[in-house]
């Protein structure tokens, strides 16, 4: 299970990060930018990237559900050549990192899109994820997951909100914090991804447990 950030249903999207190009132009050599790069002191998951993007197109790919922000690609541009030099693996960009900030401010994904699109200086703070694996198994009469997701084809399956009963919150209640499923949280959120199984068929049995949590109780 790969662990991430996110919020609440919506379409997703992606959008380059680029100047302006002309159509039809050739690629060619692509200079190194110069970037300036700042690590969090508290959590080394966090980074600040701050470079000149008036230079033209710099590669980057972003895909987004509701107000998680993340970049889909990394390209093959400027950022991607200064990213293939960097020695410090705690800042090199890359898939499923989550866009925190944007000159410091925070906003939905659209806002921090539009943001990242002006020309000129920008300082774009990001978290990679994190990836934990866990094994959860259900008992034979248990039939509540407790748990709403969403499917989206570049981002896998979603975790939207933990109910109060369940698979999932009973594990929360004993795992250490750092271990904890957590999801709609202003600045943690979470991810679920195909490889924990099948994409059809989690999707198959929440939907069935929805439609049974739905009935009324006689």
């Amino acid at each position: 299970m790969s662990c991430l950030c996110t919020d609440v249903f919506t379409d997703a999207y992606e959008a380059k990060m680029d100047g302006h190009v002309k159509q039809g132009a050739e690629s060619g050599p692509v200079d190194i930018p110069e970037v300036k790069v700042k690590v969090d002191d508290v959590n080394k998951n966090v980074f600040t990237i701050s470079f000149d993007k008036g230079r033209g197109y710099q590669g980057i790919r972003f895909a987004h559900v509701d107000s998680l922000l993340v970049i889909s690609d990394v390209g093959s541009d400027a950022l991607a050549q200064w990213n293939s030099v960097q020695s410090n693996k705690d800042t090199v960009l890359q898939p499923m990192d989550r866009v925190v900030a944007v000159n410091g401010e925070k906003g939905s994904a659209e806002d921090l899109l539009g943001m990242i699109h002006q020309e000129g200086n920008v300082s774009i703070t990001l978290e990679h994820p994190r990836y934990l694996s866990i094994a959860l198994k259900r008992k034979k009469k248990e039939k509540l997951l407790g748990v709403e997701v969403a499917a989206e084809e570049s981002l896998g399956v979603v975790i939207l909100n933990l109910q109060d009963r369940g698979l999932f919150p009973d594990y929360n209640s004993n795992a250490e914090p750092e271990l904890q499923i957590k999801a709609r949280l202003e600045d943690q959120q979470l991810l679920l991804r195909e490889a924990l199984v099948g994409l059809p068929g989690i999707l198959e049995h929440l939907l069935h447990q929805r439609e049974a949590v739905a009935q009324p109780r006689t």
